[in-house]
């Protein structure tokens, strides 16, 4: 007669079913572990330079991603996806509802304009083209950037620095491996607008010969330079723009 098995041996039965289990899985996370040790040693190990390298590339699979969404936000909004084929035109789907908008306030669409532009700058850069009015309307909106207007007329929208100068900075930003927010950053202060007179305009581009550059000896890398130099030298005398 066949003896009954006892929970003891039940219990080491049990256990060596779980040890020829777990066995190769903790053999693999000790695996892991121990190669996360040497990338953290290497990361270490790492100049400042190899490090911005890095930045760089996490900057690039960032833009990848945001690519990535949104190609699949616009294979989700083609004709004849069955969950909104009631709608018309694209939806950006959560779920099966239609994304709602969100109530931004001024400094929030600032924001996201210079992040727009300086996305696109630097998708135009990689792609080995680009234009300053990568730095205008529409990407980014006259109403967000107009500081203020001329006591003198408005008949002209000036940039307070020649977006020339704005743009080969960029370019060599990217160059020197600076992220997308860094950019975005750099943007938003010196893109600004002032509304000026035709008289001043002509002042300042001809009879200063400041139409696309700044005042001699003024430079991006001095923190304390005078973003409206040119304006000052033209004489123009204008009010900040008034708050919302």
């Amino acid at each position: 007669m066949t003896s009954m098995p006892t929970p003891s041996d039940l219990d080491q039965k049990m256990a060596d079913m779980l040890d020829w289990h777990l066995s190769p899985i903790a053999s693999r996370l000790d695996e892991m572990a121990q190669q996360m040790s040497q990338v953290l040693q290497e990361l270490q190990a790492l100049r400042r330079d190899d490090l911005q390298e890095v930045v760089r590339h996490l900057d690039e699979l960032d833009l990848k991603t945001v690519q990535m969404q949104r190609a699949l936000r616009h294979a989700a909004s083609r004709p004849g996806q069955p969950d909104h084929a009631e709608h018309e035109g694209p939806v950006f789907l959560v779920g099966k509802k239609p994304a709602q908008k969100p109530n931004l306030s001024r400094d929030e669409r600032i924001q996201r304009a210079f992040k727009r532009a300086a996305l696109v700058l630097f998708e135009a850069w990689e792609e080995g083209w680009g234009h300053t009015r990568l730095l205008d309307e529409p990407l980014i909106s006259d109403h967000l950037v107009e500081v203020g207007q001329s006591l003198k007329g408005t008949d002209r929208r000036e940039h307070v620095i020649p977006l020339k100068l704005i743009y080969d900075r960029c370019e060599k930003m990217f160059e020197s491996g600076a992220s997308v927010q860094g950019v975005a950053e750099f943007l938003q202060r010196h893109v600004k607008i002032v509304r000026i007179a035709n008289a001043e305009r002509q002042t300042i581009d001809h009879t200063l010969g400041l139409k696309t550059k700044m005042p001699e000896g003024w430079s991006f890398d001095d923190p304390g330079a005078d973003i409206y130099a040119r304006l000052r030298l033209g004489g123009v005398e204008w009010e900040p723009r008034k708050s919302a």
